[in-house]
């Protein structure tokens, strides 16, 4: 899944067994600098109130901030994930579409994620909630909508290396399997 996208080759789990779903981050430096600024005014507020405990206060205060806003405001995108990690592709289906709806009733949380949510993913919670979501589909063998949200993934985000990728690996696998077909449409025993 993704705090990213994944990819999972071999047989389904048992659903509800926990399962390994390779996940794919990518960071952004700018952000990841980015995301401890709040940081700073919590450490002069720790110093001020607090000068005995300076800076533990302030790192404390920080980190539980950041727990709170992610919980808040993401808690949909990791109810996704942790259905995904279980294997249960299907459920975690309309939890991305929610975290994504989410998103984009409240694009500023996106834009500015490093700040409100202390994130340094390169990648948006729209763009991974879209990727996450095609990602289910596929695993669930529905080629068409995973495909479709894949696509959409790319008219709004157009430079998607996640959409970009896993569309080039289906197209990749569809013409292998389009080749090793026979052309012979008829059975060998069909009646002449």
């Amino acid at each position: 899944a993704n705090d990213g996208a994944a990819h999972r080759h071999g047989s389904s789990p048992n659903v509800g067994q926990k399962m390994k779903v390779p996940v794919v981050k990518s960071v952004s430096w700018p952000a990841a600098a980015l995301s401890v600024l709040p940081f700073v005014p919590l450490l002069a507020l720790n110093w001020w109130l607090l000068p005995n405990w300076f800076p533990i206060a302030g790192a404390i205060m920080w980190a539980v901030l950041v727990v709170l806003t992610r919980r808040v405001l993401t808690g949909a995108h990791r109810k996704g994930i942790r259905l995904v990690k279980s294997g249960r592709f299907e459920e975690a289906v309309p939890h991305f579409a929610e975290a994504y709806a989410a998103m984009c009733r409240r694009p500023w949380v996106d834009r500015y994620r490093a700040l409100v949510l202390g994130s340094a993913s390169r990648w948006s919670y729209r763009e991974m909630a879209l990727c996450n979501q095609a990602f289910c589909y596929g695993q669930i063998g529905d080629g068409q909508k995973m495909r479709e949200i894949y696509e959409k993934t790319l008219s709004e985000f157009p430079g998607s290396i996640l959409a970009t990728t896993a569309l080039r690996m289906v197209d990749s696998v569809t013409k292998k399997k389009g080749a090793n077909q026979s052309p012979q449409t008829t059975p060998v025993n069909a009646p002449r």
